[in-house]
């Protein structure tokens, strides 16, 4: 359990330029943080953070035709994430608690092997929208490099 005194009840609001932003933002970006409010309570408690150029994350320098590709594959992959969630849900109350030598009991076989088929072909969706999403990514970065 947490002490009150760990919890993110207390809030800072600074007035920097575009360029200190700039510079800031950089220096998250290199250390390899991904949001701004860990990276400053990092060097609060710290005091300091060290920056290597050589341990930040390569970050893909992507044109405007990528970026709508990815956007849209990003998109794709939800939506199939989403309606495999629903389905595993359609599975799950189809299953009876009881259980018959250490096996669930189906209450509706019909159905379920219905969606067992549908989800393996959600699961081909998902690992082919992966790989594309992926090969997207890879080549843009080839691209730029």
């Amino acid at each position: 359990m947490k002490h009150k005194e760990d919890k993110l009840n207390r809030q800072i609001n600074i007035h920097i330029t575009e360029s200190e932003y700039a510079l800031l933002h950089e220096k998250m970006e290199d250390a390899g943080y991904g949001s701004m409010a860990i990276f400053v309570r990092d060097i609060i408690r710290k005091g300091k953070i060290v920056i290597e150029k050589t341990s930040a994350k390569p970050r893909p320098i992507l044109d405007d035709d990528s970026k709508e590709v990815i956007k849209s594959l990003e998109f794709q992959y939800k939506g199939i994430a989403r309606n495999y969630n629903q389905l595993i849900e359609r599975v799950n109350t189809l299953m009876k608690m009881k259980t018959r030598d250490g096996f669930p009991v189906v209450k509706d076989e019909e159905a379920f092997v219905e969606i067992i088929t549908i989800l393996e072909s959600k699961t081909d969706q998902l690992i082919k929208t992966y790989a594309d999403l992926k090969s997207t990514i890879d080549k843009a970065m080839l691209i730029k490099r």
